[in-house]
Order: C-alpha cells, then sequence, then structure tokens
C-alpha cells in the first residue's frame, strides 16, 4: 500500500535574492525599499500640513462665555473666509487669565481690563487694542422695591444715591476684586457715606448674587457672572441693561513676532479685529432676549501700542 508524503516547503534565507512568503510569492528587497521611502514620504507631508495649518492658527484664550458665545463663532467663521486662516477659542477663568497675562504664556487674549493687563502692557511682552465694552447689569428682588427698572440710563453713581435715600440693600463684594475698585470710585464720585444699606458679600459672581437674593437687595454684576450664575437665584432679574459708567473693557492682545518682519497668527487675528468685518459683526450682534447690542465698539484710534525700548 501506498502512503502519499506531501513535498516539502523550501524557504530562503533573506538577503540580496529577497524571501519567500508563506505563499511562495518573492518580496523583493528593492520592493520593501520603496515602500518604506513612500511610507517615509507620506508621513513628512502629513507633518508639513499640520505644521502649515498650525501657525496659521491663532489660539485665542478668553472667557467662558466669550469662547461660548455665537459672536466668537461669527468673527472667527469671518476671519476663516476673508483670510484663510483659523482662530480658535480657549476658554479660562480668571484667574487662568491673569496668570497667562502675568507671565506671558499665551500668545492671544481677549479678555476684560485688568491692571494686570495694564502691567503686561508696560512691559511689552504684548501689544494690542480697545476692542469693545460691555456694559454692566444692575440685578435686583422681581418686585423692585426701588423701583430701578423705571430709572432708565441713569448714571450708576446716581443709582447708588437712590438706593442709600431709600435705604434698599446694595450688595458688593469685598475688596480686592475689579468690581469693588470701581464702586469705591462710584462711592467718591457720589459723595456717598455707606451704612446699613451696604451689604458686603464673599464675591462678585455667585456669593454676591446669592447674598442679594437672600437680603431682597440690588447688585450691579457682570453679563458673564449674570451668564454663570443668574439661574441659581430665580428671585433675581435683570431690571437695566445700560447701567452707564459701569463696564467691562474687552482687550485683544498678541505677542510681537520673534521674527523681525514676519506676522505672527495672533498679530494677524488681532489685525483683522480692528477692521470694518469685525466691527460691523460686533456692532450687530445682540444676545437672545435683547433689544440693543450687547457691546459698544470702541473707536479706531484706541489702540494700545508696544512701549519702545529704552
Amino acid at each position: 500500500m501506498e502512503v502519499y508524503i506531501p513535498p516539502k516547503k523550501t524557504y530562503h534565507k533573506a538577503g540580496s535574492q529577497g524571501e519567500l512568503s508563506p505563499g511562495g510569492r518573492k518580496i523583493k528587497g528593492k520592493q520593501l525599499a520603496v515602500a518604506a521611502a513612500a511610507l517615509a514620504v507620506l508621513v513628512a507631508l502629513v507633518f508639513i500640513i499640520g505644521s502649515c495649518f498650525g501657525k496659521k492658527t491663532a489660539k485665542v484664550m478668553t472667557t467662558q462665555a466669550m469662547a461660548d458665545s455665537a459672536l466668537f463663532a461669527q468673527l472667527a467663521n469671518a476671519y476663516k473666509e476673508e483670510t484663510g486662516r483659523t482662530a480658535k477659542a480657549q476658554a479660562a477663568t480668571e484667574e487662568e487669565l491673569q496668570a497667562a497675562v502675568g507671565e506671558g504664556k499665551a500668545g492671544c487674549i481677549l479678555a476684560p481690563f485688568t491692571p494686570d493687563i495694564n502691567d503686561t502692557l508696560e512691559t511689552g511682552a504684548y501689544h494690542g487694542a480697545a476692542v469693545f465694552y460691555d456694559t454692566y447689569l444692575i440685578v435686583g428682588p422681581k418686585e423692585d422695591p426701588a423701583r430701578v427698572k423705571h430709572l432708565g440710563k441713569y448714571k450708576a453713581q446716581d443709582v447708588l444715591k437712590h438706593l442709600s435715600l431709600l435705604e434698599q440693600p446694595f450688595v458688593h463684594p469685598v475688596s480686592g476684586t475689579e468690581l469693588q475698585t470701581k464702586i469705591n470710585g462710584l462711592l467718591q464720585q457720589a459723595g456717598l457715606t455707606v451704612g446699613d444699606w451696604y451689604v458686603e458679600a464673599a464675591d462678585d459672581g455667585q456669593q454676591m448674587l446669592q447674598t442679594a437674593q437672600e437680603k431682597k437687595g440690588y447688585a450691579f454684576v457682570s453679563r458673564e457672572n449674570w451668564a454663570l450664575y443668574g439661574a441659581e437665584t430665580p428671585e433675581l432679574e435683570v431690571l437695566n441693561q445700560r447701567l452707564v459708567g459701569m463696564v467691562d473693557q474687552y482687550y485683544l492682545l498678541a505677542k510681537p513676532s520673534e521674527k523681525e518682519g514676519e506676522q505672527s497668527p495672533d498679530d494677524a487675528f488681532l489685525e483683522w479685529m480692528k477692521g470694518d468685518t469685525a466691527r460691523d459683526l460686533i456692532q450687530a450682534y445682540q444676545e437672545e432676549g435683547r433689544q440693543t447690542p450687547t457691546f459698544e465698539i470702541n473707536e479706531k484710534d484706541e489702540v494700545i501700542e508696544k512701549p519702545k525700548e529704552v
């Protein structure tokens, strides 16, 4: 009886003549080299393309409310259409913004004015422009016993006078906040002496609004903090959206390019924001439920230049 013996598989050692795959097909060394070279070229192209796009992107550090706003989305879309460049928002807290400005870590910053921003501009780490400003809101009890809603476009110090005469609680933040610095100036302008009507809160946002609700009092609050914490105080409502003399001034800051004669992505976005397209979008922007524009545009000549080196 015959027994079938299958033929032996033959393998060649890898070398200049090539290798055999398990199926017996020869893969030549030259083909492997070509494939490796093609892969290297592909990787290099991906890196170059990514770098080119990265160099065209301005990463704008800003407040949470601004990062989430329809306004920034409109500005970014228009910027892309006109220049082919990209602007991306990076949301940050007030503390993170101040640290970034002070340490020069961010390439581009869109934020309300603080003393830290002013100090940084004086060092020459950034240059920039005042682009737009947002007035503070007056919030208070829905029943509005002081009838603040009917005051119209009152100056902030006149509102304080009105509340003090009626002895209606006015809630203010602790010393050291930007808002309290502004309120101190208003008290001096109005010649007011504080009394029981003048109630202190732990901060200029969440705690201030909660205290105003508990005391059935009034407060000046930024649109940013009202957007963040207003829902937590349902007994309060916005009584006036145009508080004259109380504003958050937004500045757009950019780091100067490291190479002379070369415009950085941050500088490019800064220059575009000074132009007519950006200004028209800002002037036309209205948040939902508002009858007037959210922001007021700054004049074109309100520009902050990098200080000259001495």
